[in-house]
């Protein structure tokens, strides 16, 4: 099993980062544009942190060599959406919370 390049937790649905990042990305397109380049530097930040890991996507079938859990990722992500827009880290921490709702992949 694939281990998360960032908590190193065991990731029970391998989805990769280019799925991951999809799926935020049209989230933040569809709430306020405006984010979309800044958000695309913060993911590509957020993946230069993280340790290598081949991973399996489920989603897209492909395979990838940073490893990511959504939880993780998802965290990332609001943190830095509250640093740009408070309401839209609320917006997105509702639709992509791991207890309740769509889950952050697709």
């Amino acid at each position: 099993m694939t281990r998360c390049g960032l908590c190193l937790e065991q990731i029970a649905v391998p989805v990769c980062p280019l799925c991951l990042t999809d799926r935020v990305e049209s989230f933040v397109e569809r709430k306020k544009l405006s984010l979309v380049k800044l958000y695309r530097e913060e993911v590509r930040n957020i993946l230069d942190k993280t340790r290598y890991g081949k991973i399996s996507c489920r989603v897209c079938r492909g395979e990838n060599e940073k490893a990511v859990c959504a939880p993780c990722f998802a965290e990332k992500i609001y943190g830095w959406l509250g640093t740009k827009d408070k309401s839209l880290a609320k917006d997105f921490a509702a639709q992509f919370s791991q207890k309740s709702g769509p889950k952050l992949y697709a």
